[in-house]
């Protein structure tokens, strides 16, 4: 199972408005974070991170940027790394390797702290710029096309 993130525009639509990813209309991207195998009982095992880049590579796949790759806390257990450093930019602009935002974005939506191990742990922070952005779309009554098919599909939806 490949996951992964879709940006850009799905027909003559953007998959999240305001947030095209510097796609020409009409085309998309998608940027793996995750792969893992399911046995035949069910039980997924992911790849490793580094395994999951090497597999996008050998298969001509972008994968999402990583900002950071270490332990996240020293040596006495206390957290070294802090997230927020991350939220409220333009990563790309910052010169980070991150992917190129619209000039209509406000700033990259947030990231992902993926922590290896049995099983592999991804935690998501999202930027409170963002969450702003997509709380005034979900005032005005505006769905994007994730919120629009979870809804179809009997998700949540908003």
């Amino acid at each position: 199972m490949v996951y992964g993130e879709l940006v850009g525009w799905a027909g003559k639509k953007p998959i999240q408005p305001g947030y095209t990813y510097a796609c020409a209309p009409g085309t998309n991207r998608v940027y793996v974070y995750r792969v893992a195998t399911v046995n035949k009982r069910g039980v997924a095992a992911d790849l490793s991170w580094e395994a999951v880049k090497r597999f996008c590579v050998d298969r001509g796949l972008d994968h999402v940027a990583e900002l950071y790759s270490g332990p996240l806390c020293d040596r006495y257990g206390q957290p070294d790394v802090d997230v927020q450093q991350w939220l409220d930019r333009r990563l790309y602009d910052d010169e980070f390797e991150a992917v190129p935002l619209s000039p209509d974005s406000p700033c990259d939506e947030g990231v992902c702290v993926r922590v290896e191990g049995l099983p592999v742990v991804i935690l998501k922070a999202k930027s409170p710029v963002f969450l702003g952005h997509e709380t005034k779309q979900l005032d005005r009554g505006e769905l994007n096309i994730e919120q629009l098919v979870s809804s179809e599909n009997g998700g949540p939806g908003v």
